[in-house]
């Protein structure tokens, strides 16, 4: 459970990494920010290949459902479970 939770943190943190960007579409810039922060954070609890497997998943839910990156601060913790039963398979 307290790795779950370390991963629920790591999402949050990478996606209040991306705040500052104001009202736009995911981008390669946005999104390559939310996977090296994700992926830097997660490798030392899964390993890189785990963790860029992890934060590409996590990812694709959070564009999916909330197409504008500022939109993604409303994460909530419904989705962070979601995003762990989906994305930790």
């Amino acid at each position: 459970m307290k790795k779950y939770i370390s991963i629920a943190v790591i999402i949050l943190l990478a996606v209040v990494f991306l705040f500052s960007c104001g009202k736009k579409k995911w981008g390669s810039d946005e999104k390559d920010a939310y996977l090296k922060t994700c992926i830097d954070a997660a490798k030392g609890t899964m390993g890189e290949a785990k963790a860029k497997a992890y934060c590409d998943c996590s990812l694709k839910y959070i564009m999916d459902k909330y197409p504008y990156v500022e939109d993604s601060q409303n994460l909530t913790a419904e989705d962070l479970d979601k995003i762990i039963e989906d994305c930790m398979k």
